[in-house]
């Protein structure tokens, strides 16, 4: 499981942790990541500036970088390191756009 994190890495970060992810994936594993979507715009945007105050104003949230990346670009990524990916927006009655993918070997 990857909860809330990869916002605050940089790409080439991510890109290492969630290779790393499936390396260590069982063949009948599951690899769930949930973050913040990209959309609708209106949800991004109010995570975003919470972001913003949690990294740089309270300091309550470790990293320098918040950097929203939508969902389906994570799902390519897992898709090209041969794994089958579903995305799914879990955001019905919050003000943000969460979402989770579930990702399975092929």
């Amino acid at each position: 499981v990857v909860n809330d994190v990869l916002y605050l890495m940089p790409e080439v970060v991510r890109r290492e942790v969630l290779a790393a992810c499936v390396d260590r994936l069982t063949p009948d594993g599951v690899l769930v990541v949930k973050e913040i979507d990209d959309h609708p715009r209106w949800k991004y945007e109010v995570n975003h500036l919470q972001e913003l105050v949690a990294t740089k104003v309270l300091r309550y949230t470790e990293g320098d970088l918040v950097e929203v990346v939508p969902m389906q670009h994570f799902a390519d990524q897992l898709e090209d390191l041969g794994l089958a990916t579903k995305v799914e927006a879990i955001d019905r009655w919050y003000p943000h756009a969460h979402a989770i993918l579930t990702a399975r070997r092929r």
